[in-house]
């Protein structure tokens, strides 16, 4: 994320990191949804521990500078499969270090709990394809200096397709939105975005795989004229 001019404010998740629910529960990728449930019944969790320099730059007058230099979480994650019907996941976001040189904050926060619910449409046991739907909500309980929240309610969807490239490598697709409330980082509004992501995953043992994906935030900044 590149800003121009920026200056101190607060209602905006700098954090480029989104855990998928399905990777706590051995599916999918660390951030592409698997449209596929786990064992019916069974409770998941785990975390993400993720370091991240600079998710936040702005143009300054020696050059580009990290506007939030330094941001290391703990993604903490679990949930629960009902049935062979919907898998229920929650994230909830904590932050032991978080610098931000260009607000002059330095110091821990709690980011925006997430809520939501797979639920499968097709399934690869009845054919090449699976699909799946997982709306989401997030609630606004971020630390407002952290630079870690959307600044009010956020929603959203996202469809998780799933093939089969030969016998082993497993490919996943999402495609979805989040609804946002618009929030000003110096002279740019951020807020709603489409979320893309691409993944495939190799199995090395029975218990170890080997995988890759892209992911990526589609958006829209709209400028104030800066003098």
């Amino acid at each position: 994320m590149l800003l121009l001019l920026a200056h101190a404010a607060f209602a905006v998740d700098a954090d480029p990191y989104d855990p998928a629910g399905s990777s706590l529960d051995g599916l999918g990728g660390l951030q592409v949804e698997s449209p596929r449930l786990g064992t019916p019944g069974d409770f998941y969790g785990g975390a993400h521990l993720v370091y991240a320099h600079n998710p936040v730059v702005q143009m300054g007058t020696d050059g580009v500078e990290g506007f939030v230099s330094d941001q290391f979480a703990i993604r903490l994650g679990g949930g629960y499969t009902l049935g062979s019907v919907v898998r229920l996941d929650v994230d909830i976001p904590l932050y032991p270090v978080i610098a931000a040189p260009g607000a002059d904050y330095d110091g821990g926060a709690f980011g925006d709990i997430r809520i939501g619910g797979l639920l499968p449409v097709l399934r690869m046991d009845n054919g090449p394809v699976g699909l799946a739907f997982k709306p989401f909500i997030a609630l606004p309980t971020a630390t407002e200096e952290g630079f870690v929240g959307a600044g009010g309610f956020a929603a959203g969807v996202l469809a998780s397709a799933e093939t089969r490239l030969g016998e082993q490598i497993v490919m996943d697709g999402n495609l979805g939105t989040t609804l946002a409330p618009s929030t000003q980082l110096g002279a740019y509004d951020f807020g709603s975005t489409f979320n893309l992501g691409i993944g495939m995953a190799y199995p090395l043992t029975e218990n170890v795989r080997f995988g890759a994906a892209i992911n990526g935030d589609v958006g829209r900044a709209n400028a104030e004229a800066v003098s």
